[in-house]
């Protein structure tokens, strides 16, 4: 082969391109600092880059969840540790009043003070981080207590909040409020002393040191919160401890409401009612006592109703439902939105679940289904595939019994010892 001038000088000219190329890529590494600046540096180094990216990423994510976590946890601490300075002092403030050496103003002091340590206790109740309340379960938008006058009502949910230490790891960052602050609820009037020891004989009268009950008119009022009833209990006509008791039975079961019974104490001290569970719910009931309890998974709250062939997914979303109506509401909307017809949520027949009715001549073939690491629909009872009819598994409500006047100035439950909201108890 001859080896031609115009060959020599191609080559040349090559090595010498192929140098300054060299050059320019070394230059532009030392100016960046960086040794892959465009994917085609280094293919197998870019992509050891991402997953190293990728990785530092998550970590940073780690340790972000931690330091939020602890954070919460501190000012849980804190709380915590006001609440421990208040009984402290309260236990004080008893015990300096119970020798009976106080007179009338001491006293009226006194209760100055445990008015502000109630107030204080209540506060630290409601502590909140970045505005959410650390006691209310998964409702933290909520205030965890509200002072009423029957007492303190919890309005969270029994909901834990997880955050993700690392990839296997989670732990709980909050405290359930009802548990930390109430304990376990009492049936409903058993710590009532009505100032004699009471039996069925006993006369209306001669309760609380002879002042009696109001009887006029001497209605209460019994409401199912989960179902959304209520019946007047009329005790205008009681003598006796017996009659009111019989009086409240025979009356509850008349309008409706079944399952819940007056009875004296086991301590002969009071009276009390007491409920069972009967498994039933309504629009009404809300999302933080089914379960038993236990509650629905709000956050984030999310579940998919899909086909296996993914023509239809639909995330529906209860993060802001509140009972079981405004969880079928949220449901029934956001399917029609997302064009699905004829698919709707409701209670089942026999009001213990849900139920998801697909009404197409030809069933779409859908299916719910939970995100990875989520449960709400399986709190709903509702995971798994619709055909026709998904018929979803018995939510177990927790049962809410609330006991009222019927009117305002009246006291007449409130002399019994017997007002306000109370669960089912178990004897």
């Amino acid at each position: 082969m001859r080896v031609t001038h115009k060959m020599i000088t191609d080559m040349t000219t090559a090595n010498l391109s192929s140098s300054v190329n060299r050059l320019l890529w070394l230059q532009n590494q030392m100016s960046t600092g960086r040794k892959i600046n465009r994917p085609s540096d280094d293919p197998v180094g870019l992509t050891r880059d991402l997953s190293y990216r990728t990785t530092i990423g998550t970590l940073k994510q780690y340790q972000g969840n931690i330091s939020a976590a602890t954070t919460q946890m501190n000012t849980v601490e804190q709380s915590l540790g006001s609440v421990s300075s208040l009984l402290i002092s309260a236990r004080e403030l008893a015990t300096a009043l119970a020798d009976g050496t106080y007179d009338e103003t001491a006293r009226r002091g006194a209760a100055v003070d445990a008015r502000t340590l109630f107030e204080q206790m209540l506060q630290a109740g409601n502590a909140q981080s970045e505005g959410r309340y650390l006691f209310s379960g998964h409702l933290t938008r909520n205030q965890s207590f509200l002072a009423t006058p029957t007492g303190i009502v919890y309005q969270g949910d029994r909901g834990a909040i997880y955050s993700q230490v690392e990839a296997s790891s989670q732990v709980a960052i909050n405290l359930i409020g009802s548990d930390v602050f109430l304990g376990n609820l009492r049936t409903l009037g058993e710590a009532s002393d009505l100032n004699r020891g009471v039996t069925a004989g006993l006369l209306l009268a001669d309760l609380h040191q002879g002042t009696g009950v109001d009887l006029g008119p001497g209605l209460i009022r019994v409401i199912d919160s989960n179902l959304a009833t209520s019946a007047v209990v009329n005790l205008s006509t009681a003598t006796t401890i017996g009659d009111a008791i019989a009086a409240i039975n025979a009356q509850l079961a008349a309008g409706g409401i079944t399952g819940v019974t007056a009875q004296v104490s086991p301590d002969g001290q009071s009276l009390r009612l007491v409920a069972q569970d009967n498994g039933l719910i309504s629009a009404a009931t809300r999302l933080s006592n089914i379960n038993g309890g236990a509650a629905v998974d709000l956050v984030p709250g999310i579940f998919n109703v899909r086909t296996d062939d993914g023509s239809i997914n639909v995330e529906i979303d209860l993060s802001g439902a509140i009972n079981i109506g405004g969880a079928i509401a949220a449901f029934n909307s956001q399917m029609a939105a997302a064009g699905v017809s004829n698919v709707t949520l409701s209670v089942n027949v026999a009001q213990t679940g849900l139920r998801i009715v697909d009404a197409n001549a030809a069933p779409l073939g859908l299916r719910v289904e939970d995100p990875a690491g989520e449960s709400t629909a399986q709190d709903l009872g509702l995971v798994g595939y619709v055909n026709d009819e998904l018929v979803g598994a018995d939510l177990d409500p927790q049962r809410v019994i609330t006991i009222a006047e019927n009117g305002p100035g009246e006291t007449t439950a409130l002399d019994l010892g017997i007002l306000g909201m109370f669960t089912r108890t178990k004897d």
